[in-house]
């Protein structure tokens, strides 16, 4: 049902968003243009994906990683969807955890961060089993492993579902 899929050329993301919603995702960046010319420069730290609803072939989400060690043994990833719904949240979740799955799956440490007033991002990365491991003025820094993934309440009810 759910696909990511690697960034195209030409491909809106940043103007899906409100300048606000935006930037609470990717602090630094004010346009498509700017966000297509940071990966051109960055292709061996940063990689962009979007999820597509295969049903549909509609896009809903978009995530991105980044490598966080010279050694390419650490990533982040952070992202968003611009669709507002409970169906779409269940969604989110799904696509989440099949990119955190994927990237573990390649023996890496997964890490997140969220602005400290960014509280959906905040409660979503808790639900779904991330722990706070640092906090500054600015910043809440997360990591997540498998056991903790598969452990959270809401990667089991995806399961039982069998949304895939």
């Amino acid at each position: 049902m759910l696909e990511w899929r690697s960034f195209v050329s030409n491909t809106k993301l940043c103007s899906r968003f409100s300048a606000d919603e935006w930037h609470k995702m990717v602090t630094d960046i004010d346009s498509d243009k700017d966000w297509e010319q940071f990966l051109s420069e960055y292709p061996q730290f940063v990689k962009c994906y979007i999820l597509y609803h295969v049903t549909t072939n509609e896009p809903i989400a978009f995530a991105y990683t980044f490598m966080e060690d010279d050694k390419g043994k650490v990533v982040s990833f952070h992202g968003g969807g611009w669709k507002r719904s409970p169906y779409y949240t269940l969604l989110y979740y799904q696509g989440m955890i099949n990119l955190v799955e994927m990237l573990i799956n390649r023996g890496l440490k997964v890490r997140t961060a969220c602005l400290r007033d960014n509280l959906v991002a905040y409660r979503f990365l808790k639900s779904a089993g991330f722990v706070n491991y640092n906090s500054t003025l600015d910043w809440h820094y997360f990591w997540i492993n498998r056991h903790r993934l598969m452990s959270s309440k809401i990667y089991k009810r995806i399961q039982r579902l069998g949304l895939e």
